[in-house]
This record gives structure tokens, C-alpha cells and sequence, in this order.
């Protein structure tokens, strides 16, 4: 059965949320830093926006962790080096990866498995479009590797995320054999921290990490 996400009502939400209408944690340590104007506002309802859409058999929910409730700037401060001036946090799928919204509405990913931020769509509207691709939709929200989880009954608990026992910046496959359950913290810490380590390390020279999920 293809994967597909009917869009009707996703198209509502091309508009930012906005701190009038309720709180929207941010953070006094990152708001002072003046030097690049940094803020981090996670995104507070927006991933509501696929709530009741279905990806195959399964609700979108199940592809996605809700995150509302994390602490982002403990979570990103290894991954502040990578990331842009200002953002707002709009979905997180069960890996960790994030996609965010920019300032001017641009719609970024946050893999966090290899390290990057890269634009993949110039609107929510364009990246709902998007994902009508089967392709696109896998791969955004890891739907093989979530599903093969899924199958083998090892699910997630609050607080947690699938990651990657040999990262794939270094190498590591994409496959289910591969996937490890770890905390969320545990995920961010070691994956911004193996980063950190390998972006200045020429291509093909070994490095030693330290990382267990």
C-alpha cells in the first residue's frame, strides 16, 4: 500500500504559532547571547498539524514524538555550532531527526543522524506537497525502519527515540539491525557530541568515538 498523508486540513497551518495565544517556553540564556540573536521556540502545536492524517495502515502519530514538552536548550546546546540564528522546532520523527521552521518560513531538516541541516521545502504547505511522494514520506519519517520496530514489538517509551548503533555519518547502515532505543537526552548529547568530533577529521582517517546508545 503506498504511504500517503491526506492534506486538507494540514494547509491551515502556514502561520506561525503565536506567543499571544498561549506560553511558548524560551530560553533567557540563549535570548541574551546578542552576538547571532539566537532563539529557540519550540514549535507549541504545530505538530497537531498532521494529527489524524494516516501513513498507511498507521497514524502519522506513530512516526512522530511529541515534543513539546522537552527541554530544547539543554537538548541542542551541542548542536548550537550547526544550527540556524533563529527557529521554531515543528516535528521531530522517531529518530531524532528535526524539522524547523525559519523566520521566513523556509522549512529545514535537522538530520541528526549525519549531522546536517539542509532545506527541504520553502513552505509547510510545499512540504505537506512533499510528502504525497512516497519516497519523500519514507524518508523524512523513517517509515521501513519504524515500522520493522513496530513489527518486532520494540516500541518506544516516553522520553525516548530510535538511534543508531554505529552512526551513519561514520558509516553505519540504515537498517532495522542497526537500530538501537535509547533516551532522547542520550541521543542528542552523544550524536551532537560525535559530530563536534568528526567535522574537521579528513575523509577516510579513523576516529575513536565514544557513544553507546
Amino acid at each position: 500500500m503506498p504511504h500517503r498523508l491526506a492534506l486538507d486540513s494540514i494547509r491551515a497551518a502556514e502561520v506561525l504559532p503565536d506567543p499571544a495565544d498561549g506560553p511558548v517556553r524560551r530560553s533567557g540564556r540563549l535570548r541574551s547571547d546578542q552576538a547571532n540573536g539566537h532563539r529557540n521556540v519550540p514549535g507549541r502545536d504545530q505538530w497537531q498539524l498532521l494529527e489524524g492524517r494516516h501513513v498507511a495502515e498507521r497514524s502519522i502519530q506513530d512516526y512522530i514524538i511529541d515534543h513539546r514538552e522537552l527541554d530544547w536548550d539543554e537538548l541542542l546546546e551541542p548542536w548550537r555550532w550547526m544550527l540556524p540564528d533563529s527557529y521554531t522546532i515543528w516535528l521531530m520523527n522517531r529518530f531524532g531527526d528535526l524539522f524547523l521552521i525559519l523566520e521566513d518560513g523556509v522549512v529545514v531538516m535537522l538530520d541528526s543522524g549525519m549531522g546536517k541541516v539542509e532545506q527541504v521545502a520553502g513552505s509547510q504547505n510545499e512540504f505537506c506537497d512533499l510528502c504525497e511522494e512516497p519516497e519523500n514520506l519514507s524518508d523524512y519519517f523513517a517509515i521501513p525502519l519504524v515500522d520493522g520496530m513496530a513489527d518486532s514489538r520494540t516500541m518506544l517509551e516516553t522520553g525516548q527515540c530510535y538511534t543508531f548503533r554505529h552512526p551513519p555519518v561514520t558509516g553505519g547502515e540504515y537498517e532495522l539491525e542497526n537500530v538501537a532505543v535509547t533516551e532522547i537526552a542520550n541521543h542528542f548529547a552523544g550524536y551532537g557530541k560525535i559530530h563536534k568530533q568528526v567535522r574537521d577529521v579528513p575523509d577516510g582517517r579513523q576516529v575513536e568515538l565514544d557513544w553507546k546508545p
